[in-house]
């Protein structure tokens, strides 16, 4: 996603000049339905020179929100009763709104685009941001505009290009890739833009974890706060590394990391979900070992388990292929033959023989295969030293006979990245 601030902002800005009243500022609010007043010069209306929000209209010593009873507030006393409330005004709604205005401002270009703008709201712990365009007021937006727009990623959902018969693309057609900040998830993101194929749809998913809110009691104003600089943080560095790249849609969600995920790759109708090994961050709760693995078994999709390669270059650089003559896992050869074509790199098919025995017919029909006497986990996570990629096949959603088991312990013992294959779960009756 590309847009800038310019596409959401709100114009025409309610303004007001530094001696406009507090009364007529919150009439003003009101009317308007907006959450801040932009003040400008009484001799230039198109130069800030302050803002009011509502929450400077809070009482200092007992604080009640502006909207709780849709009038003003700006008091330095207690207003429970009707009687109170009507002293306040009668001291109160001649106050400047130069009393209460926050000045410098902080100001956004309307040709920023939206992350940019979010994270300086974040960063700064504003939730308005006047929008500039050459130093003049051009319109206002909010945090929780930004966000909101993020979160859903375009006012329209975009159309979808037609999902190409199985084994027929290329790389991967729609991925999603869940990125908290940490090494591990950039990395899977890094990677998983390099397996998507041209014209195809990456949606990186941020996610705010309520849980962690929802367990801090009294702190979670603290708590909520955090997560927002940690999905700022998160955004910034996930926009480090798609840069340009077509086809990149960020998006902000609320929820537990885990459900999130799995929720996302199914309405999204993923081929691939993309994952980092490990890291922890509050913003996405990405804990991926208990997570990976339940990814590995419920997605209802392929499963890509980034690692960094061991070597500098693009990715990937050296592949190897487990294959048994299964259905799974020529459906696995077939999208690691599509890899290696992609990237003109090296492919190693490997059958390991000392598991259950193989037919050697069903083997017969491919060139130069690797036969190795150990087990498929224990030959795989040993050629994976020499590897950037590892590809396997893996069950649907529920089973576990034969590679579907393997394919979860050389994910997890790997040493470079590992690509489990799924078949869709209709098809597991097949």
């Amino acid at each position: 996603m590309r847009r800038k601030v310019r596409e959401v902002m709100t114009s025409p800005v309610a303004t007001a000049m530094p001696g406009t009243t507090l009364a007529e500022l919150a009439e003003l609010m009101l009317e308007r339905r907006v959450g801040s007043v932009v003040i400008v010069d009484p001799d230039d209306a198109e130069r800030i020179v302050g803002i009011v929000t509502e929450t400077d209209f809070d009482v200092s010593d007992d604080p009640i929100p502006f909207t709780y009873f849709r009038s003003p507030h700006v008091f330095e006393r207690s207003i429970w009763s009707e009687t109170s409330l009507e002293e306040a005004y009668a001291e109160r709604r001649t106050k400047p709104a130069s009393s209460i205005m926050s000045t410098p401002v902080l100001t956004v270009s309307d040709d920023v685009e939206l992350w940019e703008a979010v994270t300086t709201m974040l960063k700064n712990e504003v939730k308005h941001l006047p929008v500039v365009r050459d130093d003049r007021l051009v319109g206002v937006v909010s945090r929780h505009d930004l966000l909101k727009c993020i979160a859903e990623a375009a006012s329209a959902e975009p159309s979808r290009p037609p999902r190409p018969a199985p084994g027929d693309a290329e790389l991967f057609d729609r991925i999603v890739c869940g990125v908290d900040g940490s090494p591990g998830s950039l990395e899977s993101l890094a990677q998983a833009l390099r397996l998507l194929s041209d014209g195809g749809r990456l949606v990186v998913a941020t996610i705010r974890d309520t849980g962690v809110t929802a367990q801090t009691g009294f702190l979670a104003g603290h708590a909520s706060a955090k997560l927002d600089e940690d999905v700022a943080a998160a955004l910034e560095a996930a926009q480090e590394v798609v840069g340009d790249a077509p086809g990149v849609e960020t998006r902000v969600i609320d929820g537990r990391p885990l459900n999130v995920m799995l929720e996302l790759a199914a309405s999204e109708e993923a081929d691939l979900l993309s994952v980092g090994p490990q890291g922890h961050s509050r913003a996405a709760g990405l804990v991926l070992g208990s997570m990976t693995t339940t990814l590995l078994r419920d997605a209802p999709c392929s499963v890509l388990v980034a690692r960094k390669p061991p070597w500098n270059g693009g990715f990937p650089q050296s592949l190897v292929v487990g294959f048994d003559g299964s259905p799974l896992s020529r459906q696995a050869l077939t999208v690691a033959s599509a890899i290696a074509r992609r990237f003109d790199t090296p492919l190693r098919v490997l059958a390991a023989t000392g598991g259950k025995p193989l037919d050697e017919q069903l083997l017969e029909d491919v060139p130069e295969l690797e036969e190795d006497g150990r087990k498929p986990a224990d030959a795989l996570v040993s050629v994976s030293e020499q590897a950037d990629l590892v590809v396997v096949g893996g069950r649907g959603l529920h089973g576990v006979r034969a590679l579907g088991s393997v394919s979860e312990a050389i994910a997890h013992g790997a040493a470079c990245s590992v690509l489990v294959v799924r078949r869709p779960e209709r098809e597991d009756g097949e």
